[in-house]
C-alpha cells in the first residue's frame, strides 16, 4: 500500500535542504566541458534484500548541459525513479560520481554523496513526483510558500513570488483552498508552482502527468512548456511516453531494461516555442517517435521476458514447497 507520509517526507526534505554535498576539486570533475550542469560517471545502484541483491542500476553515464530539457524513458523497472532519487540527494548510488557544476560565479563543482540539510539563498535541485505530494494540512499559497519560508524569505517576498506563481498556473481563485478541495490536476499545478517557486538550479520531475487524464496531462504539459520557457532551469523529467518525451525535451535518454543503463540518446531537434497540439502532426515528431520505439521496444520485450520467467522460478518454488509437505 502506498504511503503517502514517505513522499511528503521527501518533500519536506528536498525543500528545506539546499542540496549541498562535498564539495570536490579532484581534477576529474574540473575536467568537465563548459556549460555542464551534470555529469553521472559510471554509476550503479545495488539494493540489498532478504532475497538477494537488486542491480537497479549499471555503469551509467550521461551528461546535461546547463539550461537543457532531458527527458528519460524506459520499460517500468528499469531505475528511472532510482536516478531521479539520486540526482535529488534521497539515494546514494552504491558506485560511480555525480558531478554538479554550481551556478555561482567559482563554477563550484559539487558531488552528490547524499543530501546534507542546509540554508542557501538558492537550492540545487526541487523535485515533484508522480504521487500528490502537497501538504494537505496546508493552502495552496502555503505549499507554494514552504520551500521559501524554510530558506527564510521575507513575507513580503514570499507572497509575492507565490502569487506569480499561483497565477501562472491558473489557480489564483484557490489560492487559500485546501488539497481535499482540489482536483488531482490541480494538486499537480500546485506542486509544479512549489518548485519553480523555490527557484531550484535544477528541477526534478518523475512522472509528474502520470496519473492524469488525457485531457489534464495535455494542459500540463502546456502549462509547464511556458513557465519552463521563462527559466529556462535545467529539468530532467521521467516519463513512460515517447510522445511526452519529444513534447518537453530537448533531448531523450533512453533506458535499457533492468539492471539500468543509458541505451541511446536521441537529440529532438523541434523548434521552441512549442505548441503541445501542432506537435504531433509534424514528419519531423513522427520520424523521432519511430526512432525512439524502434530502441525502446526492444527493452520492454527483454522486461516483459524478465517477469515471466521471474513468475516460473516463484511457482516453481512454490510447487516444490507444497511437494515437500
Amino acid at each position: 500500500m502506498y504511503d503517502s507520509s514517505q513522499t511528503h517526507s521527501a518533500v519536506e526534505n528536498i525543500l528545506k535542504n539546499a542540496g549541498h554535498s562535498s564539495v570536490r576539486s579532484s581534477p576529474d570533475a574540473l575536467r568537465l566541458p563548459a556549460g555542464t550542469k551534470i555529469a553521472v560517471r559510471d554509476i550503479s545502484k545495488v539494493f540489498r534484500t532478504r532475497a538477494g541483491k537488486i542491480v537497479a542500476l549499471e555503469h551509467m553515464s550521461f551528461m546535461i548541459r546547463e539550461g537543457e530539457f532531458v527527458c528519460v524513458v524506459g520499460p517500468s523497472g528499469c531505475g528511472k525513479t532510482t536516478l531521479l532519487r539520486i540526482l535529488a540527494g534521497l539515494e546514494r548510488q552504491t558506485a560511480g560520481k555525480v558531478y554538479i557544476v554550481k551556478g555561482d560565479n567559482e563554477r563550484t563543482v559539487m558531488t552528490r554523496e547524499g543530501s546534507t540539510i542546509s540554508r542557501d539563498s538558492r537550492p540545487l535541485t526541487s523535485i515533484v513526483f508522480q504521487e500528490q505530494s502537497v501538504f494537505p494540512w496546508l493552502t495552496v499559497k502555503q505549499n507554494v510558500e514552504y520551500g521559501l519560508r524554510m530558506r527564510g524569505v521575507p513575507g513580503e517576498e514570499r507572497s509575492r513570488i507565490a502569487d506569480h506563481y499561483i497565477k501562472m498556473i491558473g489557480l489564483a481563485e484557490f489560492a487559500n483552498a485546501y488539497p481535499h478541495q482540489l482536483s488531482g490536476g490541480m494538486k499537480q499545478r500546485t506542486s509544479v508552482a512549489r518548485a519553480f517557486a523555490n527557484d531550484p538550479e535544477i528541477l526534478l520531475l518523475d512522472e509528474p502527468f502520470g496519473a492524469l487524464d488525457e485531457q489534464n496531462r495535455v494542459l500540463l504539459q502546456q502549462e509547464l512548456l511556458r513557465i519552463w520557457e521563462g527559466s529556462r532551469k535545467t529539468a530532467i523529467f521521467i516519463t513512460h511516453s515517447i510522445d511526452e518525451a519529444l513534447i518537453l525535451g530537448d533531448r531523450v535518454i533512453i533506458m535499457t531494461a533492468r539492471p539500468g543503463t543509458v541505451k541511446a540518446i536521441v537529440d529532438v531537434d523541434l523548434p521552441r516555442p512549442r505548441q503541445v497540439t501542432d506537435l504531433k502532426s509534424q514528419p519531423a515528431f513522427l520520424d523521432l517517435f519511430r526512432t525512439i520505439w524502434g530502441q525502446l521496444s526492444e527493452e520492454v520485450l527483454k522486461t516483459r521476458e524478465l517477469e515471466r520467467s521471474q513468475k516460473d522460478r516463484a511457482r516453481t518454488r512454490r510447487s516444490d514447497h507444497r511437494s515437500a509437505f
